[in-house]
């Protein structure tokens, strides 16, 4: 690096945010799943409806059973 000049961190930025998704995606989640391949997504068995189910049931359900 040349005095006077400002470094160029773009690549180190790009480093970093693909180290990000990497460890978003190391293990599935809700919020992980548009992260992995479409086989896998598809072979999780989570459908859109399913999902939306599992929303459900955690957001109406489960308190209401807690609060018993």
């Amino acid at each position: 690096m040349s005095r006077g000049r400002p470094a160029n961190l773009q690549p180190a930025a790009e480093a970093v945010e693909v180290g990000r998704l990497i460890l978003k995606a190391a293990e599935w989640s809700p919020q992980s799943h548009e992260l992995f391949p479409e086989p896998a997504r598809l072979a999780s068995g989570r459908s859109r409806e399913a999902r939306e189910l599992a929303d459900v049931w955690r957001g109406f359900v489960l308190p209401r059973r807690d609060s018993e």
